[in-house]
């Protein structure tokens, strides 16, 4: 493939029509960027090299992703039997914890001191997340469909739709302005 500045991008296929190597080279046919990609037997990428530099992806005996190592960074995931996110841990000093409802609906999530808990509606919608003393709260229409979202502060964000179910507006309070402004985007759909 020919691009605008004269380079041109190479692309290699395997048998599963899965990008397996993409080289693209400047005007001269010099290589800029190389990227090779390698697959499990069910097509999850095992691992890519962009230019030499490895990456690495790791998955459980379902093909569920549950690892991944970059330059500086190494992830990993575990899930519990119905594939909810149990654990993630992405180098940081602490791992997050998730843990489900009934209905696979996430409602704690713990990462260090801070605990998030998640509240849902009866039809499952998500109606607050409360993280500390801070709570954002959602409001649904009579379609179920978002209507109000409070922040902390209470500040609200307000959508509107028209009787197709597409949203029309969004309203914002803007703090920055001094009194505070009500900003509102419209949609036009044709």
């Amino acid at each position: 493939m020919m691009l605008d500045n004269g380079s041109k991008r190479l692309y290699d296929y395997d048998m599963r029509s899965q990008l397996t190597t993409q080289v693209e080279l400047k005007a001269s046919n010099v290589p800029i960027v190389t990227q090779i990609d390698s697959y499990d037997a069910v097509g999850n990428r095992m691992a890519r090299s962009v230019n030499g530099t490895v990456a690495t992806w790791s998955y459980d005996d379902l093909y569920r992703l549950t690892g991944q190592v970059k330059p500086g960074q190494v992830a990993t995931y575990t899930l519990d039997g119905v594939g909810n996110l149990k654990t993630m841990w992405e180098g940081g000093n602490f791992p997050r914890i998730f843990t489900f409802n009934a209905a696979d609906r996430l409602v704690t999530m713990v990462e260090g001191a801070s605990l998030t808990t998640y509240a849902w509606t009866g039809y499952g919608a998500l109606e607050s997340e409360i993280t500390g003393n801070s709570t954002t709260g959602y409001a649904y229409n009579g379609q179920d469909q978002l209507a109000v979202v409070t922040d902390p502060s209470g500040d609200k964000t307000t959508y509107s739709f028209d009787g197709d179910g597409l949203r029309r507006s969004v309203a914002t309070t803007n703090q920055s302005q001094d009194p505070p402004t009500l900003d509102v985007t419209t949609f036009v759909w044709d």
